[in-house]
């Protein structure tokens, strides 16, 4: 019986520590992270004007290159409204 008691306790455990995880990524990490990258991206756009330039076209290759029919779909799909049938 103590043994089930230890799993549980182990299982509530983990739960409770990666929802609080998951809240400080989301909460605090992230935001961070986001102005981090739009002060580097700011930064070098600032002395190399070609930068988003370049960031844009790959992104744009990148979507033919790896072209997959699913993704395309769920693209498609993702621009119908719910009650247009």
């Amino acid at each position: 019986m103590n043994s089930y008691l230890k799993i549980i306790a182990g299982m509530l455990a983990t739960i409770i520590l990666g929802a609080i995880g998951s809240g400080f990524w989301e909460r605090i990490l992230s935001p961070g992270f986001d102005k981090l990258q739009y002060f580097v991206v700011n930064k070098i756009s600032f002395f190399y004007t070609g930068y988003l330039d370049s960031i844009y076209e790959d992104a744009s290759t990148s979507l033919i290159k790896y072209n997959d029919s699913s993704s395309i779909l769920i693209t498609q799909l993702s621009h119908i409204k719910p009650n247009s049938f």
